[in-house]
């Protein structure tokens, strides 16, 4: 959280995109008791805002970063290791056409490690009401 607080001062970040499941639950809570600086809780398995096209928000949030890499709107630095993490994301379609992703239990139970840099480069490029583009954790 500390770390988290500082990046924003130092960024003049008003607002932090935080993954609200597992571990970040208790950053998000204690971002929002300090106050400093606006903290949005993201929970990837929540329904997407299409769900026709997208099984879960995380698969949405995903293939958004996508198109806007496709589009040239963003990059990112040459961290061969985000780079890797994001080129290995395994998608699928659902029965109803929906896109998802590969899930961590599935990485986990094929011996895969979590793409920790790729969530937060997803959460860090996540569109939000204001501001199009937050710092992650």
């Amino acid at each position: 959280t500390g770390r988290a607080l500082d990046l924003a001062r130092n960024y003049k970040v008003s607002k932090i995109n935080v993954d609200e499941v597992g571990l970040g639950a208790g950053v998000l809570d204690r971002m929002r008791e300090i106050g400093s600086v606006e903290a949005e809780g993201i929970n990837g398995g929540r329904r997407a805002s299409d769900p026709e096209r997208y099984a879960n928000l995380r698969a949405e949030m995903f293939d958004d970063l996508r198109l806007r890499f496709q589009s040239g709107d963003i990059s990112i630095c040459d961290d061969a290791e985000l780079i890797s993490e994001l080129a290995s994301l395994k998608y699928s379609f659902t029965s109803k056409g929906q896109m998802r992703l590969e899930d961590k239990q599935s990485l986990r139970s094929s011996g895969r490690p979590s793409p920790d840099k790729a969530d937060a480069a997803m959460l860090a490029f996540a569109k939000g009401e204001a501001n199009p583009l937050m710092i992650w954790i």
